[in-house]
C-alpha cells in the first residue's frame, strides 16, 4: 500500500495542515442535529402520552398522512447533503469498499424495485424517497467529516437530545426518577430514548479514550448517560448497550487479560445459575425486568404473538415482500387491534420489518452488508487498538442486537447515526486519516501507539505522535 506523501517543509513552504488541526465542521453538525430533532422529537411527548404501554398504538390515519415535520426535515437533510456533494470541495474520497458496499448498494436498488409490486405504492414510494434523502445526506457528510467528527457528532447530538429531554420533563412536571413506574422519555418514547442514550454512552466512552480535549468530561458524560439509560427501563436497548460496551472493552484489552476476564465472568455466571437452580438464591426478576411488569415478560411484551401473526405474511410472499416498509399500511394497522387485541404500526423487529417489505432477497442483502461491515470494523479495531474503530464495531453490534426486538433501530424512518456508521465502513478508507484517531498516551509510560497501515508502532520519544519521521530522514 502506498503511504501518504511527505514533503520537505520550509518557512516559505510549510507542510499542509494535518487532519488533527483541521477545524471541526460545527455548523453542519448543529444543522443536522437540529433536523434530526425536528423529524424524531417533540417537546410535549411526556405530557401527551400518559401511558407508555399504549403509546405505540399509532392510528391508521397517522400512517397514511405522515408528518409535515418529518417531510420537511428529511427534504432539507437531503438537499444539504447534495450541496456538500456537488458544491463543496471534498476532504475525503469515497468509494465502494469491498463486498459489503456492493451488498448495501444492492439493497437500496432492490428496495426501490419493490415499489413496482407494493400493496401500497404511495406509502412505499414515500418511505423509499426518505431513505434516498438520508443516504444522500450520509454521503455528503462522509465527504466532509473525519472519523473524529463522526464520533463527536453522534455523541454531542445525543447529549443535546438528553439534556433537552430532561428540561422538557422538568417543565411539564414529569421528571420523577425515584417513582416506581417512572420511565425517562424526554422528547421521545422511552425505547427510542434508550437507543439515543446507548449512542451517547458508546460515543462518550470512545472520546474519553481518544486524543481530544475534555477527556474527563466525556467520562463523566458516560456515567450520567448510563444512569439515564437505566432510567428509561428499555430492556432491549440496555441489554444491547451492555453487549456493545463489552465488545468495545474486549477489543482494546490484551488477549491474555481478555481471556482471564471472560473465564471469570463465565465462572460467576455458571455459579449464579447453579445457585438459582438449587433455590439457594432467589431469582432477581425485579433487576432483570428493570422494575417493569413480569406479566408480559414471557411474551416479550406481546411481541411473540405479533411475530407469529406476521410470519404467515412472510410465508405468503417470501421472495419479493410487500413493498419497502409499506406492509403496515393504513388498512393493516387498522385491523391489528381486532386481531391481536393491541394496536401496532411496525413489526417490533428490524428483521421482520425488512423481510415483510423486501422479502428474503432484501433481508439477505441487508444482513450481508451489516455483518460484513461488522467484520471489517472488528478487523480494523483488532489491528489498531484504536478507540474510534472500536466505537464503529460496538455501534454495529448495538444495531444488530437491538434490531431483534425493535424495528425502529434503523427503519422505517432511516436513522442517520446508524447509517453514518455503516456508510463509513463501506465507503471510507482508514488510511486517509491517522493522527486524529490516535489513542491517548498511556499515563504509565507516556507513550502512545501510532497506527501505520493498520498496525501499531511506538511513538517516537521527544516528538509528537503522528508527525512522521524526523526531518533528516524525510525524502527530498
Amino acid at each position: 500500500m502506498i503511504g501518504p506523501v511527505r514533503t520537505r517543509a520550509t518557512a516559505l513552504w510549510p507542510e499542509p495542515p494535518t487532519i488533527e488541526t483541521r477545524p471541526i465542521p460545527w455548523f453542519t453538525m448543529i444543522m443536522m442535529a437540529g433536523l434530526l430533532f425536528l423529524v424524531g422529537h417533540t417537546l410535549d411527548t411526556t405530557a401527551a402520552v400518559p401511558d407508555w404501554s399504549d403509546s405505540l398504538r399509532t392510528t391508521a390515519d397517522s400512517i397514511a398522512e405522515g408528518s409535515w415535520r418529518r417531510r420537511f426535515g428529511f427534504l432539507v437533510m437531503g438537499l444539504w447533503g447534495a450541496v456538500m456533494i456537488f458544491l463543496v470541495q471534498p476532504r475525503y474520497n469515497l468509494r465502494l469498499n469491498g463486498l459489503p458496499a456492493w451488498l448495501m448498494l444492492g439493497f437500496l436498488i432492490w428496495a426501490g424495485l419493490t415499489i413496482l409490486w407494493a400493496d401500497d405504492p404511495p406509502l412505499a414510494t414515500r418511505r423509499f424517497v426518505t431513505l434516498c434523502l438520508v443516504t444522500v445526506a450520509v454521503v455528503g457528510l462522509l465527504r466532509q467529516f473525519s472519523l473524529r467528527d463522526v464520533v463527536l457528532f453522534i455523541t454531542l447530538s445525543s447529549l443535546a437530545y438528553t439534556l433537552i429531554g430532561v428540561a422538557a420533563e422538568l417543565a411539564y412536571g414529569a421528571f420523577h426518577p425515584l417513582s416506581g413506574e417512572y420511565r425517562f422519555a424526554g422528547t421521545q418514547h422511552p425505547n427510542h430514548q434508550g437507543m439515543n442514550l446507548a449512542r451517547l454512552v458508546l460515543g462518550a466512552l470512545c472520546l474519553s479514550k481518544m486524543k481530544v480535549t475534555g477527556r474527563r468530561l466525556f467520562l463523566a458524560v458516560f456515567v450520567i448517560g448510563l444512569v439515564f439509560l437505566i432510567l428509561t427501563r428499555s430492556r432491549t436497548a440496555f441489554g444491547a448497550a451492555l453487549l456493545a460496551l463489552a465488545v468495545f472493552a474486549g477489543i482494546r484489552v490484551p488477549p491474555l487479560r481478555l481471556t482471564v476476564v471472560l473465564l471469570a465472568a463465565a465462572a460467576v455466571g455458571f455459579l449464579t445459575l447453579f445457585l438459582i437452580q438449587n433455590q439457594m438464591l432467589s431469582t432477581p426478576w425485579e433487576l432483570i425486568l428493570m422494575g417493569r411488569k413480569a406479566a408480559t415478560a414471557g411474551t416479550l411484551s406481546g411481541r411473540t404473538e405479533l411475530w407469529e401473526y406476521l410470519w404467515t405474511f412472510v410465508v405468503e410472499r417470501p421472495v419479493q415482500g410487500y413493498g419497502y416498509h409499506s406492509f403496515m399500511s393504513p388498512k393493516r394497522a387498522g385491523d391489528m387491534p381486532s386481531l391481536l387485541s393491541w394496536g401496532v404500526s411496525e413489526s417490533h423487529s428490524l428483521y421482520f420489518e425488512i423481510a415483510l417489505g423486501t422479502g428474503i432477497v432484501g433481508l439477505g442483502l441487508f444482513l450481508g452488508a451489516v455483518l460484513g461491515s461488522l467484520a471489517r470494523a472488528l478487523r480494523w479495531a483488532g489491528r489498531s487498538r484504536n478507540p474510534a474503530h472500536a466505537f464503529l464495531a460496538a455501534s454495529v453490534v448495538f444495531v444488530v442486537v437491538n434490531g431483534v426486538m425493535a424495528a425502529t433501530t434503523m427503519f422505517p424512518d432511516p436513522k442517520l447515526p446508524a447509517l453514518l456508521v455503516l456508510g463509513y465502513l463501506v465507503l471510507r478508507d482508514p488510511a486517509q486519516e491517522t493522527a486524529e484517531m490516535e489513542p491517548a498516551p498511556d499515563r504509565r509510560t507516556g507513550r502512545v501507539g501510532v497506527p501505520v497501515y493498520g498496525m501499531m508502532r511506538p511513538g517516537v520519544p521527544g516528538r509528537p505522535a503522528g508527525m512522521g519521521p524526523p526531518p533528516l530522514h524525510r525524502p527530498r
